[in-house]
């Protein structure tokens, strides 16, 4: 009798998808996809965003590497690219590659901004390339406590220059608060330890300058005495008669985690740096 309709030829498998944690071989290479961090940022995908994505790209392609770099922990020279995955209001995500030894790893790294962006607004674009600047900033300063902190039982905790009265009681500020929690209570100790060292020396100087601007007074070196969650209370040597002068420096906003007293921390020594 007549033949059927011939069978259906079996359809190709489909191409392999990359998800978090897949991984795929070739000859030579192997190749990962994981996300650095948490991640939870409301992100916004438009077509809208692609122009503040060429930018950055093309523009602050070195901040965008070094960013990389410190938020998924993999040496900047190990990476061969930096793509924008996604551009929103208030965060970017990159798509990192790095390579070492033949073997290729693929990271999602989310960037919260500093700053929410409004993507209706005309400077949507610098606002953006301003959140990377600042974020490139604050991680390098970060990095610098991290090393200083890593270095602090090879090095001196407080200036020489203090042993000559030592520590000075004074009241403390009505807006003062101790720290709520032990988290916070050990960050404090932690970074009351590392300003103290011999990296920050120079740094708690010019802050110590900066308190004391207008009473004519100098001071020849600083130490802090304790930090809080909403500011630093530190001793001044007068340079002139090698008095202490206790200080205190209030936040511009409190600190109710250990990210945000070290973002106090560090952008009350860089201000005192710039001025």
């Amino acid at each position: 009798g007549p033949r059927g309709p011939p069978p259906p030829l079996p359809r190709p498998p489909p191409p392999p998808r990359t998800s978090r944690g897949a991984t795929t071989t070739t000859t030579t290479t192997t190749a990962t996809t994981r996300r650095v961090g948490a991640g939870g940022a409301r992100v916004t995908t438009t077509m809208g965003l692609e122009s503040a994505a060429s930018r950055l790209r093309s523009e602050h392609l070195d901040s965008l590497s070094r960013l990389s770099s410190r938020m998924s922990k993999v040496q900047v020279e190990t990476i061969k690219d930096v793509q924008i995955a996604r551009v929103g209001e208030d965060a970017v995500e990159l798509a990192v590659v790095s390579c070492e030894d033949d073997r290729c790893v693929s990271i999602l790294v989310p960037l919260d901004l500093p700053v929410v962006c409004r993507l209706n607004d005309d400077g949507f674009d610098e606002c953006i390339i301003q959140n990377i600047q600042t974020l490139d900033k604050e991680t390098e300063d970060m990095e610098r406590f991290d090393k200083a902190r890593e270095a602090i039982p090879q090095q001196v905790a407080t200036s020489s220059k203090f042993t000559v009265y030592g520590g000075v009681a004074s009241e403390k500020p009505g807006w003062w608060q101790d720290p709520k929690d032990k988290d916070l209570s050990m960050a404090c100790l932690e970074i009351k330890d590392i300003l103290n060292g011999k990296d920050f020396e120079s740094d708690l100087r010019n802050v110590a300058n900066r308190l004391l601007r207008e009473t004519r007074r100098r001071s020849a070196a600083a130490r802090v005495d304790t930090i809080g969650p909403k500011g630093i209370l530190l001793t001044a040597l007068d340079d002139e008669t090698q008095a202490p002068l206790p200080l205190a420096l209030p936040f511009d906003a409190p600190s109710f985690d250990t990210f945000e007293l070290r973002r106090n921390v560090l952008g009350v020594v860089e201000k005192a740096s710039s001025n």
